[in-house]
């Protein structure tokens, strides 16, 4: 009946709540450098929102940083990649690039930083052990997300003053590349129980 009359919320049972509390405390007491995180929580501002105009192209932009530190800018992360490098090409997929430089850039601006403040990404493994990682974005991560930040906000600027708003849809053929096929191997028949 409950869950009926709340359709428009996440309701846990007991057990998917205790591991949302393991997880919680995971991320409190990672060590984040030399310090945990949880000192930072508390020193910080979450969920913080800024509004700023962009100096290129007077475009208003907002951001909403998860944590907002004096000294650092955090975002949290779920994901099923721990490994630095599986986390880095799911990271550029997703455009965390473009999110950290903009950031950086608003918290910058509105506080008239000459020198941005480190951007760290603190992410938590989806699924058991539920490992947490510090991420912190380095300048060749920044500068990546500069360019697509720039592209992004160049296009919008145009299609804004031209009122026109391209479809970038198409109709194609998907093929795969060799190295994307999977092998055909009967090394699975060997794992069969011999009758």
């Amino acid at each position: 009946d409950f869950v009926k009359a709340n359709t428009s919320r996440q309701v846990l049972d007991a057990s998917e709540f205790q591991v949302a509390q393991i997880l919680a405390d995971k991320i409190l007491n990672r060590s984040v450098l030399g310090r945990p995180f949880g000192d930072y929580v508390q020193e910080g501002i979450p969920e913080a929102t800024i509004y700023y105009t962009d100096p290129s192209t007077d475009t208003r932009c907002r951001v909403r940083i998860d944590l907002l530190h004096p000294e650092i800018r955090f975002d949290l992360k779920t994901t099923s990649y721990i490994d630095r490098r599986a986390w880095v090409r799911h990271a550029l997929d997703l455009d965390y690039d473009l999110q950290a430089y903009m950031y950086s850039l608003a918290c910058s601006l509105f506080y008239g930083e000459t020198t941005p403040k480190p951007f760290i990404f603190v992410t938590a493994e989806s699924a058991a052990p539920h490992s947490v990682s510090a991420f912190t974005a380095g300048n060749s991560f920044i500068e990546e997300g500069s360019k697509k930040y720039r592209e992004a906000l160049v296009t919008f600027a145009a299609c804004s003053s031209t009122d026109h708003w391209p479809d970038a849809g198409s109709e194609e053929i998907v093929e795969i590349e060799h190295w994307q096929q999977r092998p055909s191997s009967p090394a699975w028949r060997a794992n069969l129980p011999r009758t």
